[in-house]
């Protein structure tokens, strides 16, 4: 295996798109105590605040997901005892 040098990069990088300042990434990465290229990931998706992250890391999206799977197995989705 070669040594890596600059001129030996790969032909593909990342692309991050245009959004967010670096204060809300940092700001955020220092609520969630995360490292903040992790947290740059969360606000590409549009999780910006500490609840909204919260809430991306619920319970709550696993009884989403496993409702999706339920329809997709054909039972139909379930309340979870909850109202709408």
């Amino acid at each position: 295996m070669r040594p890596f040098t600059p001129d030996a990069a790969p032909a593909k990088a990342w692309i991050f798109p245009e959004g967010e300042s670096p204060e809300v990434r940092d700001a955020l990465a220092e609520a969630l105590g995360m490292d903040p290229f992790l947290v740059q990931l969360l606000v590409q998706r549009g999780i910006r605040t500490f609840d909204e992250s919260k809430a991306f890391f619920s319970a709550e999206l696993e009884r989403f997901r496993r409702s999706i799977l339920d329809e997709r197995h054909g039972q139909g989705p379930r309340n979870h005892g909850r109202m709408h």
